[in-house]
């Protein structure tokens, strides 16, 4: 029974390792899905955890023998999917986090934007205003010439 267990041990370790492979090599396109699909992780750890009480309890009645064995695995299981979680939610959080900063960046460029628009407005009013006043000016002196003109 030893040896079961030995096995048992080492072929979860190497189907660990083979799942480690696979997922470093999709990890972009996994960590995409991942926050394309919020609710629907949320609810898959949920259900990760409900399965995993339910196997403790199964095993617990189905071979009572080995309780500390299945207390220990659950307690290993259920650690990992903890800290599987965690990773999600600090993916999730950086992720949000990076995407807050950008757009922050894009409203104070807009801002800034803005801000020059306004000053150059106003520059433009006030060279408006200078330049009625000077055809205003060159009118009042047209009006002069031709009275001028008249009287000659």
């Amino acid at each position: 029974m030893d040896m079961l267990f030995i096995v048992l041990g080492l072929i979860c370790l190497l189907i660990a390792i083979v799942l480690f492979l696979i997922v470093a090599c999709l990890w972009g396109n996994l960590r995409n899905f991942f926050h394309e699909n919020y609710s629907f992780f949320e609810f898959l750890f949920i259900i990760i955890y409900f399965v995993e009480q339910l196997c403790l309890i199964v095993l617990f009645f189905k071979y009572p023998q080995y309780n500390p064995f299945w207390v220990s695995a659950f307690a290993l299981v259920v650690l990992t999917t903890v800290s599987l979680q965690k990773l999600y939610m600090e993916s999730k959080d950086k992720k949000i986090t990076k995407e807050s900063v950008e757009q922050q960046g894009r409203v104070d460029l807009i801002i800034n934007n803005e801000k020059k628009l306004i000053d150059e407005n106003k520059r433009l009013e006030k060279r408006v205003e200078e330049l009625k006043s000077f055809i205003d000016e060159l009118i009042r002196e047209l009006k002069i010439t031709q009275k001028l003109k008249k009287k000659r």
